[in-house]
């Protein structure tokens, strides 16, 4: 039996390997190449129509393409051929996220969690779906674990300042962006955001270089604030 089940796997593996569309798919999608990317994909579900991967490939395709609603049909789709697909159930939550569902977000992180439970960014993106819904200290917990995940997850430090932040915890605000500075010293959102931190404590010299620093890497609206507000010094 062991030898049968091995060999079934064997021969899925080396299915899969020889899709040359799915393998087109996958480069065009590297290349930023969307819509040729949906007809790669397209090409290797006919020849292959229970490639769970192929569907979910597909869907990233549509969502970039700003298609969601295809998107959201393949993801399920994969699922549905392969239930413990858990970027299929993470990336299916984004949508969701970006449409203002958090609840079904969340339902999907969640999912995607119990099946991989060390998945870093589905800790992460249910951290921000829990921070929309203003449950801050739920959101630190997720993002604590996206962290725990990935120590150099520098999107989970910012999130997790963000939250901190909102429960009024400056001192450790600052900590986590400065955290996703060092690991990323050229993080926009990192530098935007600790304005408010800096402004709110009534570092005004510390906000105006972060505020600055942020527009040189192309996040502008901390920088127009604060030139609106005058709360720039030189």
């Amino acid at each position: 039996m062991r030898f049968l089940v091995a060999l079934f796997l064997t021969i899925a593996a080396s299915f899969a390997a020889e899709n040359p569309s799915y393998d087109r798919g996958i480069a065009a999608l590297k290349a930023g190449a969307s819509a040729e990317a949906v007809k790669e994909f397209t090409e290797a579900i006919k020849a292959q129509p229970s490639y769970a991967d192929a569907y979910y490939r597909r869907g990233d395709a549509y969502e970039s393409l700003g298609e969601p609603q295809k998107a959201l049909r393949d993801y399920a789709q994969a699922i549905r051929i392969n239930p413990n697909h858990a970027q299929a159930y993470n990336d299916r939550g984004v949508i969701y996220k970006n449409a203002g569902d958090f609840k079904k977000a969340i339902a999907d992180y969640t999912q995607a969690l119990q099946i991989d439970p060390k998945f870093a960014a589905a800790y992460n993106n249910r951290g921000v779906a829990y921070a929309n819904l203003n449950d801050h200290e739920t959101a630190i917990t997720d993002l604590t674990h996206a962290i725990r995940a990935d120590p150099s997850y520098a999107a989970a430090y910012v999130n997790r300042g963000y939250s901190r932040h909102q429960l009024g915890d400056l001192k450790k605000a600052l900590a986590d962006y400065a955290q996703a500075i060092k690991i990323n010293p050229s993080y926009a959102a990192a530098y935007a955001n600790r304005v408010a931190v800096y402004l709110e404590s009534g570092d005004l010299k510390s906000a105006t270089k972060d505020a600055k620093k942020a527009c040189d890497l192309g996040d502008c609206k901390a920088l127009t604030l604060m030139t609106n507000e005058k709360f720039l010094q030189d």
